[in-house]
């Protein structure tokens, strides 16, 4: 699958909006001129509380990469080797040798108000799958796929229950925006 008009739009967009929130971001240059002293009374958890119910209207933007790959099978904690998942004759013809996969996950997150906020995030997914087949002809073969994954929208309520918890109620739906070819 390759990335449609409309993806590399959203794509466009997010990387022009960036850079405003990247440098409207302020340094912790003000925490260096406390002392040893002071820095061990901040109270690091109130502080954070007042963060989360800061403002409303602010956008914040996200980008994350993940990779990961899978190897050989188990039996619980215990290797199975090949020739036992696919033996000649058994079940299972075609079998898995490594998957790796790769993904760049863009989140876009807006607060509506002190309580309620909503999430989009957007993944860019690659996928390669080596197999062995004891299928005639096709002794070693290679699958690789690559787009724009499953598009999820959460959204997020906070109630603050005392004057150090708060109670966050998040819901979502996740669109079935990835393909299956």
């Amino acid at each position: 699958m390759r990335i449609q008009g409309t993806g590399i739009a959203i794509f466009a967009v997010l990387c022009w909006m960036a850079p405003a929130a990247a440098t409207a971001q302020s340094s912790p240059a003000d925490l260096t001129e406390l002392s040893f002293r002071e820095l061990l009374d901040l109270d690091v958890a109130e502080r954070a509380l007042d963060a989360d119910e800061a403002g409303y209207g602010q956008l914040h933007i996200g980008y994350r990469y993940a990779r990961a790959e899978f190897e050989g099978y188990r039996d619980g904690t215990h290797r199975v080797p090949l020739s036992q998942i696919q033996p000649p004759g058994g079940p299972f013809p075609i079998a898995q040798k490594k998957i790796v996969q790769e993904a760049h996950i863009v989140d876009v997150a807006y607060d509506l108000g002190k309580k309620l906020s909503f999430d989009v995030v957007i993944p860019y997914i690659r996928q390669s799958t080596d197999h062995v087949s004891l299928a005639p002809g096709f002794s070693a073969f290679t699958i690789k796929s690559d787009g724009i994954g499953d598009v999820t929208l959460t959204g997020s309520y906070k109630v603050r229950l005392a004057e150090r918890h708060l109670l966050r109620f998040t819901g979502g739906v996740s669109f079935p925006s990835g393909s299956i070819n």
